[in-house]
This record gives structure tokens, sequence and C-alpha cells, in this order.
């Protein structure tokens, strides 16, 4: 199993883009109905209320009901949950009332099921060293050849309108530490703590898998 990874204030950028601008998407979707669309205009000013909203812990059950329930919102914001959710199997039980960081941790690190993950900052040379690395084990439907030509072939979907002042740099330190101690667990495990563009995965440390050459035919 592999997954994929971004950092959280990308995401939330992201998230709020692609509802202000085509009033799309599961988040945007689960706001309008409870008529709290309001919070998606499209300028900076808008986005720094919107996450404000989003990640007080109060307002989980605005944005998830099994995030509300697990007891977990006043540990973690809604995109940790997620993660967790998706891949820590049985994870609703085993993160009901977790709200000590260590412990969290040490289940996460011993439970999660994925062994792999690439970046989305980096997701086409990630992707492409992934399949590389596994290209023997797995049966690909065409040859895996080059970069380029794999990016040639993959589709692009639900991409956010720009809005104008507003990106990671326009974000204020406030929100930005806000964001970062709610997301803990993602900045810490995959080093958006420390650089923009994460820390790859152990074997995709230089972009590529230098274990073996890719193959000249799928499996």
């Amino acid at each position: 199993c592999f997954i994929s990874i971004r950092d959280p204030l990308s995401i939330y950028l992201s998230l709020f883009k692609f509802g202000a601008g085509s009033e799309r998407g599961t988040l945007y979707s689960v706001l309008r109905k409870q008529g709290l669309s309001h919070y998606y205009q499209p300028t900076a000013e808008a986005f720094g209320h919107w996450l404000e909203f989003v990640l007080d812990p109060g307002n989980a059950r605005h944005l998830s009901r099994t995030y509300a329930e697990s007891g977990t919102a006043d540990g973690m914001g809604v995109l940790t949950y997620r993660f967790l959710y998706l891949c820590i199997p049985k994870a609703r039980g085993r993160m009901e009332n977790f709200v000590d960081r260590e412990r969290l941790e040490k289940v996460f690190q011993r439970k999660h099921a994925y062994s792999e993950y690439v970046r989305t900052e980096f997701l086409y040379e990630d992707l492409f060293a992934l399949l590389r690395h596994w290209e023997r084990d797995i049966k690909l439907k065409a040859p895996l050849t080059t970069l380029e030509d794999m990016i040639a072939r993959v589709k692009t979907r639900n991409t956010s309108r720009a809005i104008e002042g507003l990106s990671s740099k326009s974000v204020s330190p406030k929100l930005l530490k806000l964001v970062k101690e709610r997301e803990w667990l993602l900045y810490k495990t995959f080093g958006y703590d420390l650089t923009p563009s994460g820390i790859p995965s152990p074997f995709l440390a230089n972009g590529t898998d230098a274990r073996a050459p890719a193959q000249k035919s799928a499996s």
C-alpha cells in the first residue's frame, strides 16, 4: 500500500479555492447544506475566516459527524483525522478519546497500513520512482519507460482556480502557526515542519530508485 501526502496548508488552500471557484467539493457541499457557504468568498480575507472556522475544534460537527464523534477534535485537525482514518485499520475504535499526542503517535507508527508514500509536491517524480521500485511485483498495462512519457498519460482533475492575493506566502504567521498546531502529526511525520516540500519516502530520497533500472517491458 502507498499513500499520497501534501503540506496541510496547501491542502487547506486547495480546498478553499476549489470550493470558492467552482462551488463544488465535498467540504463545500457539507458546509453549503448547513447554510455556511458564505465562508467561500473568493478573497484572501475570506480564506482567513474560513480557515479559522475549519480549524476550530468547536466546529468539528459542521465538518464531519465521524470526526466530531471520535473525540479527537481537540487534539488534531480534520486533515489529520482523515489521514488516520484512511491509513489505520479500524481507526475509529483506536482513535477514540485520543488526546495524548505521544500515545496517538505510537499507535500510528505501529498500525498504519501503508509502506510507502508519494508527495503531491513531487507527485510525478515520486510516483514514477514508486512504480519503478515495484515494477517487478505489479502488472502494468503499459511499459514503464520515461518520466515524461508517464506524465503525458496521467490525467489531472479538480484543479483549483487562483484567487488574487491568496497563496501560502500570504497566509499570516498566526494562521500558519494554528495550522501547524492542529495538523502537528502530518508536519512532524512527513517533514513539512522542516521544509515546504516535505521529506521523501526513504527509497525516494533522490527522486529515483537506485536499486534497479526500469524494465523495458511491463510484467
